[in-house]
């Protein structure tokens, strides 16, 4: 337990520094690399989507609420109409690879409630006599789940923005997916009016593109430190 700790404490460290500039890893090719070798899992650059080459840190928030999450790297349809932000796995590695789905239902749920303006208590997203949002979740287990992205429990859940991400995009769309001793992806989907009327193409075309692969996967947990170290050089 110890050890998996200071690897968790690690690996924030060089987020931090990460955090500090640009550099060439800053890309999605070289990122789904990595998490491929280390992590077992598969990214696709979806097609007709560019990669935007930069990081961001966002989280729905409201006058009195903020829940944010650091996106290692953000892609772009050619017709601007989707913008997809994706998950830097590397903070959600070590200690979190042994917890159950809670993890990411309360990532879903602290969104939600955050973008309300609202209190997370127990777990549940606050009643609020202005949404509905809890009929538009949607939650995949069993067969669905797996055949989607070889995950055990996937939510879909739109998530409510006061003000436009970048000025022209107004809706999102949460996908948090969750596989047992796996990381979880928390991804998010923006659309501007044009991207939300064919959001199911997007989400498609999304799903298509990314998988946990092998269900016996373990961390390596003495040679993970040193790729870390490799991807994370400390910036000067």
């Amino acid at each position: 337990m110890k050890r998996r700790r200071s690897i968790h404490l690690f690996i924030l460290s060089l987020i931090a520094l990460s955090l500090s500039a640009q550099n060439e890893k800053n890309t999605f090719d070289s990122y789904a690399k990595f998490i491929s070798k280390n992590l077992d899992i598969t990214w696709k650059k979806p097609k007709k989507f560019i990669d935007l080459k930069t990081f961001t840190v966002w989280g729905p928030e409201s006058q009195n609420h903020k829940s944010a999450f650091f996106y290692h790297t953000v892609l772009q349809s050619k017709d601007s109409n989707c913008l997809i932000m994706y998950p830097d796995i590397v903070s959600l590695v070590g200690i979190n690879l042994h917890l159950d789905e809670t993890l990411t239902r309360n990532q879903m749920i602290n969104d939600i409630n955050a973008a309300l303006g609202l209190t997370n208590k127990g777990g549940i997203i606050s009643k609020n006599p202005d949404t509905d949002i809890k009929k538009s979740i949607k939650t995949l287990t069993g067969k669905d789940a797996k055949k989607l992205f070889n995950a055990d429990t996937v939510f879909i859940a739109p998530i409510p923005i006061s003000n436009a991400y970048q000025g022209k995009y107004t809706y999102c769309t949460g996908v948090y997916i969750y596989k047992a001793k796996r990381p979880p992806m928390f991804i998010k989907c923006f659309f501007n009016e044009k991207g939300k009327n064919n959001e199911r193409k997007y989400l498609d075309i999304l799903y298509k593109t990314i998988r946990y692969r092998n269900d016996n996967w373990t961390l390596n947990e003495y040679n993970y430190p040193k790729e870390l170290k490799e991807f994370y050089p400390q910036t000067e």
